[in-house]
């Protein structure tokens, strides 16, 4: 028992060194396309309300919201219709150049959130986007540049919009984008919409169980998952005395298997019996300095004959380190 939880303990720190920063920038017509975790206090801006009055931010940069206009470039869906055009949504508006920061308050969020995103729509008629983001003592993380963003146009086309996004284990205090124009392209301004930041939840039921003969199994996880806590990996309405199978991977593959939905993408298989109730649980200690943000995705696999394919299964379960 000791050595398989040595095992997933190392998996977990192979997932908090593989964690990335920075995202985009991505193509990005509605709200369901971000690549951020939505779980826990996750905040999304849409400005269509005509304010900035999402939980914990303030801009600095002189920003405006743009209402409905023959010019306006909101996130596509904003309107009710994925049809390419921003015209009938709000968005945000600066000078390009001076760029428009979003300062984090941690005391109104309970804490600096650990990921922040947001959409540039619009700008020049091609431009370089510069995104950066700030750690907890406001030192820079680092940027994301990208040139010939564009559609050499302003008339509301979605099809240019791209998310550019980052997320940091020790806390984000602020963002920043700003574009400026390739030499000879005409525009100044920077539109951007779908603000979005939060802390992810320790522990997401991610569904697709698949019912055995003792009922629909069920993971769950307990404990915050911060350095030095204690938590623990519960199975229960398993099969009795049947071998349950934890697979545990980075990423969620969501395939097709056993006549269910294989959760994870496998890259370890720890294999433990049941109880007499069908239940199964696996504690384990996340050492000292485990750094936040890394994301875990479980699923158990029971052998059991009165299951289609042989198999029951508990639902996905995800994972996220704080």
């Amino acid at each position: 028992m000791h050595a398989r939880r040595a095992t997933l303990l190392a998996l977990l720190l192979l997932s908090a060194a593989a964690h990335g920063q920075f995202v985009g920038p991505l193509p990005y017509v509605q709200a369901s396309d971000t690549p951020l975790d939505t779980s826990g206090n996750f905040q999304l801006e849409t400005f269509e309300d005509s304010l900035l009055d999402t939980l914990g931010v303030t801009s600095v940069g002189g920003a405006s919201i743009g209402a409905p206009s023959f010019i306006t470039d909101s996130v596509d869906a904003d309107d009710g219709a994925l049809d390419g055009k921003g015209l009938a949504g709000h968005s945000y508006f600066a000078n390009g150049a001076t760029g428009i920061r979003f300062n984090f308050d941690a005391a109104a969020l309970g804490g600096l959130p650990t990921q922040a995103g947001v959409v540039w729509t619009d700008g020049s008629t091609v431009n370089t986007v510069t995104f950066e983001a700030f750690g907890a003592s406001g030192a820079s993380l680092g940027t994301i540049v990208a040139p010939n963003v564009g559609d050499n146009a302003f008339e509301g086309g979605t099809a240019e919009d791209r998310f550019f996004g980052v997320t940091h284990a020790g806390g984000l205090s602020a963002i920043f984008i700003k574009c400026t124009p390739a030499a000879g392209a005409a525009g100044s301004g920077i539109e951007v919409d779908h603000l979005q930041y939060g802390t992810p939840s320790a522990w997401t039921d991610l569904g697709f169980a698949k019912a055995g003969s003792n009922g629909t199994p069920h993971l769950s996880g307990t404990g915050p998952l911060t350095p030095g806590s204690a938590d623990q990996l519960a199975l229960a309405s398993a099969k009795p005395g049947a071998v349950a199978t934890l697979v545990v991977g980075l990423a969620a593959v969501n395939a097709p298997f056993k006549g269910g939905t294989l959760v994870p993408q496998p890259l370890l298989l720890i294999s433990l019996p049941t109880n007499g109730a069908g239940a199964l649980a696996l504690p384990f200690v996340l050492p000292a300095g485990f750094p936040a943000g890394a994301k875990l995705y479980f699923q158990d696999w029971i052998h059991d004959a009165g299951a289609s394919g042989g198999f029951s299964a508990s639902n996905g379960l995800k994972g996220v380190s704080s």
